[in-house]
């Protein structure tokens, strides 16, 4: 969630930053802007008439003690509590509100981001040439299918689109990769972490992933107790809340960590559907970096991150751009 401090200090820098992303957020942003200023106009009204309850409550035994009758006291005490009760009611459904919205703003890019989609990402390094054949190379989809290393009819049959079984050589080879992720990782001074796969909700949104994307994971409600849980989207989920709601030191930092999870989602079929194979599954496997860090260090971080993945890809062999 962005800094309210920083929307109202910086609302027009706001807006011109989320539009780089595609975003426009003048409605949204004035409508927070407006929300806070009421919320806080309430507390403010609220806590003076919180004041004058509290001293008259105070005199109520001195009229008591000089003989004097305190009903009208007492029925300006009640009004006043009355009015308290209502606009503690409405500054609870404002905050609501102010936070609706300010959890469905996306996080601000960094300011070097090129402007508008995709299309528009600019490549940074090159690695390798590209594969050259001197025939016509076969859709992936043909070739799991023909050598036995992906069952799609029976991945269906067991739970629908979106799902695909790997077989033999096929899950050994998935199984060499997750392998191959994770120890270069743990070389590098990673920790490995093997998170829940059913995640509270309060994990997808310290992640800044719901209430955007609640819709888009798989949910489990426990009869025995009520609760609703969440089937892990994505590492990231799991491992932003690890340390959640406690205090790390410098001297803590920075902690690398690494996390092997199936991840399930129920938005597949509908991004680039359109493309034969596997793009995104209800349920693939992944291997996901993260680190905590200092503010100050989050670009490093970040640098490190991204040097990392490019490094394993290049170690498959593969011909591939960072945009």
């Amino acid at each position: 969630m962005l800094d309210i401090n920083y929307i109202k200090s910086n609302p027009d820098e706001v807006i011109e930053r989320l539009a780089i992303k595609g975003k426009d957020a003048k409605e949204e942003i004035a409508k927070i802007l407006e929300l806070d200023a009421k919320r806080r106009s309430l507390i403010s009204s609220t806590e003076a008439l919180k004041a004058e309850q509290n001293k008259l409550s105070k005199m109520i035994p001195m009229y008591k003690k000089e003989g004097k009758d305190p009903s009208e006291i007492f029925a300006k005490s009640k009004e006043i509590g009355a009015t308290v009760k209502a606009n503690d009611e409405e500054i609870k459904a404002v905050a609501a509100e102010l936070s609706s919205y300010m959890l469905a703003l996306p996080n601000l890019p960094d300011r070097d981001l090129k402007a508008g989609g995709k299309e528009n990402n600019e490549p940074i390094r090159y690695f390798g040439e590209p594969h050259k054949f001197d025939f016509e190379p076969k859709n992936h989809v043909d070739l799991c299918t023909n050598l036995g290393l992906i069952d799609y009819e029976r991945g269906t049959k067991l739970s629908g689109s979106g799902f695909w079984i790997y077989r033999g050589m096929g899950a050994r080879l998935e199984w060499a990769l997750l392998n191959y992720f994770i120890d270069t990782h743990l070389g590098d001074g990673y920790e490995l972490i093997l998170p829940p796969h059913m995640l509270e909700y309060e994990c997808g949104l310290t992640a800044g992933q719901f209430p955007k994307f609640a819709d888009e994971v798989y949910k489990i409600e426990n009869p025995t107790d009520n609760r609703m849980r969440y089937m892990l989207p994505t590492a990231e989920a799991a491992l932003a809340s690890l340390y959640r709601n406690e205090i790390l030191t410098e001297a803590d930092l920075p902690k690398k960590l690494v996390s092997y999870t199936p991840c399930f989602r129920r938005e597949a079929g509908s991004y680039r559907s359109d493309e034969r194979g596997m793009v995104r599954g209800h349920q693939f496997n992944k291997v996901e970096m993260f680190q905590y860090t200092l503010p100050e260090k989050s670009d490093e971080a970040f640098d490190e991150l991204v040097e990392k993945a490019e490094k394993l890809v290049s170690g498959l062999g593969f011909h591939f751009r960072t945009v």
